[in-house]
């Protein structure tokens, strides 16, 4: 051999044994028992690049790797036993990130992986002939965890193992390679340069435009491979370091049109790169915009421009002029104010628009605008209130992600679905919206990216282990390529793949039990006895050898506690990994869990015998159903054996005996004590009939404000309503002309106006401060014979008893003013000022069919006089009484339905605290 100091040892697929020395590369040959020897030559670019040998490994094709220290990378060609040599450059395009080698292994794939000292992992791809660098960056959870890397190794489902100097194991899945992923690196001057991705674009030569936060404009050169940034200064002297893209439009003529945070729009000539700024001019009826937050291109060539604060504008490429077309929106409705997200065009030229406040269907032509509100009596309708992505489909279909879920739209029906986390998104946040080639769905969200397969209806997620830039991505920020290749932006850079090219984890994983536990207490594998914690109740228990390697265990009646933790051996991403286990004998069905638990765990097992099976899935959903099993058997304890029952049945008779002798000498003693007894029974009944009241109180009281609950209503009231009822008959059957005097009931229904702002700003415990302050307003201008009960959330009810009907308007103006005036005191000396909404109604409704509607019904009326206080503008009150009796079963819908008809015919007395000039809005949506 070259030398005695041996750094690694390789035998190839012929069976020749390689040996790195210090001193060069030395290949021993068995048939002749030889070796022979490579070393550096100086005037040779074909020999051995260095002589320190510290890593050799092998291909597929026959040829030889060869790692040095100082001389990077060696390939020995099996035909022509000459040595290709791969080193670090600053000039080649992606070389080798260093010369220093520790560690080669060649993967499934054929790649080579390189693991260097103090420069990173290396993938070395055959066909490409291109080195992939594998770094440590601090901010990214994927990357490789330190730059030293001493051994590799592939396990049998393709995986690579990378041991660390500093960084323990790191574990490698190839296949999140299919995410390619790009972020800022303040190491690389060529990296992205702001992991805040807000737009893309990509030109007709391939190259990729990237929008950023705090960088502005990024340029990828997709032969090169790297970024640079593109400055807009010279557009416009005033914009410098000032500008975020938001938006980016690269049209077919070579134009790249870019949307900023200032009020105008860029365009570049990708053929003479001369760039130039329109801005918003008044002499075109324009204002501020606050930036440019979508850009789109109708079939015309003309850009449809979103803005922050300004509302749409359409900008005609050839007059270079801007029509804005806010005017017409704010006779709609008054919602479009906040910013336009994204603008869609459709197949039938129309306009989809996403708001911060909803969902607008834009005609160019009539310019109408249609706006689609969430309807919350309908579960079709759409979800819209954030906006952020509008997508159509090949089908016609408009998918509309938002922030409470994501929407698809039918043209043909009219009709909305939406789809949330409980039909398996990740998350009710769609930030971002793309179809494949296939016509899937991909969904960028704030927990992942997601697939949804149309053709199935099922979700498939992927998270930050997949090898995405994080968990959340960007509103608005995707696009597809004329490759089909996807580009999904976020707040760590981005994401680029091509979706066919995502192979689902076909293989199953092995499943093993790893631990046993006995009261909580790990069991020790041992061939002595005794080892185990004395303290246990079987203290002598150890297994001979792995749980994992054991068929069966026999367990005694003292182990009460059992437990197994399991394990699939799928580590591609674990915490997708699915598990169901099942006690035979004692579990009547799968016990399906997750990642997270584990473990199996048993108490008090009957004797038997007992068959633990436990069964896990990959990272994709393919299950190994087959799994792992142990047997288990409890032995009875010494007192269920057949002479411990004998011992029981003369037990037995020797105190059937014996209660028989002592049931006589007690007959006299309970004549004797019979009369203290009895006292003893009626002083406990009394304590008994207390402490039932005081549960009452308890289930009739609401715990936070300390008001009366609903409970208390069911118990209460029907006695109140009989009574009501019973002085209106008598009145009614009486003919005498005197009216009925304190048989009325006024049920006020108030809700506290803005509730959730209190909440938002100030906190769930101020908002609770403001509920039980309540109690005080209310027992101040009610009686306390009056019912004052909490009816949910925010909403109060008030039921004033045995009274007269005409009291209810001065009641309830007290109420509204003492509510107003209140300061609530909240928490650290802050106080606030809330008002209510208040509807009421009287009962009996209709004092001349006094049992045509109940008391709930009365409620349902107070109820809808509540939300016409609330639609007419708050802090008011609308009350109604029935004038007439000309009403049946349907009187409820009738009036909510025919209010303002019924109360123009007289059959209806309206009452409120709204003035004239403003009518009330009766709309019950």
């Amino acid at each position: 051999m070259a030398n005695n100091k041996v750094f690694t040892l390789h035998e190839d697929a012929n069976d020749s044994l390689w040996v790195g020395t210090e001193n060069g590369l030395n290949r021993f040959d068995p048939d002749t028992q030889s070796f022979k020897k490579y070393v550096f030559e100086a005037n040779d670019p074909t020999s051995l690049s260095h002589n320190i040998v510290t890593a050799i490994t092998d291909d597929a094709e026959g040829n030889l790797w060869v790692g040095t220290r100082g001389g990077g990378l060696n390939r020995l060609e099996a035909n022509t036993r000459k040595f290709t040599r791969f080193r670090q450059s600053d000039e080649a395009l992606v070389s080798i990130s260093g010369n220093h080698i520790n560690a080669l292994e060649v993967d499934g794939q054929g790649d080579i992986w390189i693991g260097t000292e103090l420069n990173g992992l290396n993938r070395f791809n055959l066909k490409s002939g291109r080195f992939f660098h594998y770094r440590y960056q601090t901010a990214n959870i994927n990357s490789v965890s330190d730059d030293t890397i001493y051994t590799i190794e592939n396990d049998n489902q393709g995986n690579v193992w990378i041991g660390t100097h500093d960084g323990g194991v790191n574990f490698f899945n190839p296949k999140t390679l299919a995410f390619n992923h790009y972020q800022s690196d303040v190491d690389d001057l060529h990296s992205l340069h702001s992991d805040d991705v807000y737009a893309f674009a990509e030109d007709s030569s391939g190259n990729l435009w990237v929008g950023t936060d705090s960088s502005g404009l990024n340029y990828f050169n997709a032969k090169t491979q790297e970024f640079s940034q593109y400055s807009l200064d010279t557009a416009d002297p005033a914009d410098k370091d000032t500008y975020s893209i938001y938006s980016l439009k690269a049209d077919t003529h070579n134009n790249l049109w870019i949307g900023a945070n200032s009020d105008g729009l860029y365009h570049i000539d990708l053929k003479t790169r001369k760039l130039t700024k329109y801005i918003y001019a008044p002499s075109n009826n324009a204002t501020t915009s606050g930036g440019v937050s979508a850009i789109a291109q109708d079939k015309g060539g003309n850009l449809w421009i979103g803005t922050f604060i300004g509302g749409l504008y359409l900008f005609d490429v050839n007059t270079k002029q801007f029509t804005r077309y806010n005017e017409k929106f704010s006779q709609k409705g008054s919602f479009v104010e906040g910013a336009i997200n994204v603008i869609t065009p459709d197949s039938q030229g129309k306009l989809w628009l996403g708001f911060e406040t909803g969902l607008g269907y834009f005609d160019p032509d009539t310019g109408d605008i249609t706006y689609f509100l969430k309807d919350e009596n309908s579960a079709e309708s759409s979800s819209a209130s954030f906006v952020h992505a509008i997508k159509e489909d090949r089908h016609g279909a408009i998918w509309i992600g938002t922030s409470l879920g994501l929407n698809r739209y039918d043209h043909k029906t009219n009709e909305f679905i939406l789809y949330t986390e409980k039909d398996g998104l990740p998350n009710n946040v769609i930030y971002s919206i793309e179809e494949d080639n296939s016509g899937e769905i991909w969904l960028g969200t704030n927990n992942g990216l997601s697939k949804y397969n149309v053709k199935n209806g099922t979700f498939k997620n992927y998270n930050v282990r997949d090898g995405l830039q994080s968990n959340e991505f960007t509103s608005a920020v995707s696009f597809k390529s004329i490759t089909g290749e996807l580009f999904f932006g976020g707040i760590k850079g981005f994401n680029r793949f091509f979706p066919e090219r995502i192979e689902d984890n076909l293989i199953k994983p092995s499943v093993v039990i790893s631990s046993m536990f006995l009261l909580n207490k790990r069991v020790p594998i041992s061939q002595e006895q005794g080892l185990v914690d004395p303290h246990n109740h079987n203290h002598n228990f150890t297994l001979p050898q792995a749980i994992h390697l054991t068929d069966n265990i026999t367990l005694s009646h003292n182990d009460n506690i059992i437990a197994f933790e399991f394990s699939a051996l799928s580590f591609t991403n674990t915490q997708k990994n699915q598990y169901a286990y099942k006690l035979e004998g004692f579990d009547n069905d799968w016990i399906t869990t997750d990642y997270k638990n584990r473990r199996a765990t048993y108490t008090n097992l009957s004797d038997g015998t007992y068959l633990l099976k436990v069964i896990a899935s990959n990272n994709d959903g393919y299950w190994n159903e087959e799994g792992t099993s142990l047997k288990i058997v409890v032995l009875p304890p010494l007192w269920k054996t057949w002479w411990a029952y004998t011992l029981y049945c003369l037990l037995f008779c020797g105190l059937l005996w014996f209660f028989v002798r002592v049931q006589l000498n007690k007959v006299a003693f309970e004549r004797k004590i019979s009369e203290d007894l009895e006292v003893k029974v009626a002083q406990r009944t009394s304590e008994l009939q207390k402490a039932n009241q005081k549960l009452e109180e308890l289930t009739t009281t609401d715990q936070l404000t300390g008001l009366k609950n609903r409970r208390f209503l069911l118990a209460h009231l029907k006695d109140d309503v009989d009574l009501s009822l019973r002085k209106y008959r008598d009145f009614n059957t009486s003919n005498t002309q005197k009216s009925v005097l304190g048989a009325d009931m006024i049920f006020f229904l108030i809700d506290l106006d803005h509730f959730k702002k209190v909440n938002d700003m100030y906190g769930h415990a101020s908002g609770d401060s403001v509920l039980i302050q309540i109690k005080a307003i209310l027992e101040q201008v009610f009686r306390e014979t009056d019912y004052l009960v909490r009816w949910g959330g925010e909403e109060f009810l008030v039921i004033v008893r045995f009274t007269e009907r005409n009291k209810a308007a001065k009641l309830a103006e007290r109420l509204r003013l003492t509510v107003e005036n209140y300061h609530f005191d909240i928490s650290g000396g802050q106080t606030l000022q809330k008002t209510c909404s208040i509807g009421f109604a009287c009962y009996p409704f209709i004092t001349q069919k006094p049992e045509l509607l109940s008391w709930v019904q009365v409620i349902n009326i107070a109820d809808y006089c509540m939300y016409a206080a609330k639609n007419t503008g708050r802090n008011a009150w609308v009350g109604v009484n029935s004038t007439s009796d000309d009403f049946d079963d349907n009187a409820v819908e009738t009036i909510c339905q025919q209010t303002q008809e019924l109360a123009q015919s007289g059959k209806l007395e309206v009452l409120s605290s709204v003035t004239k000039n403003k009518p009330i809005n009766w709309s019950s949506t």
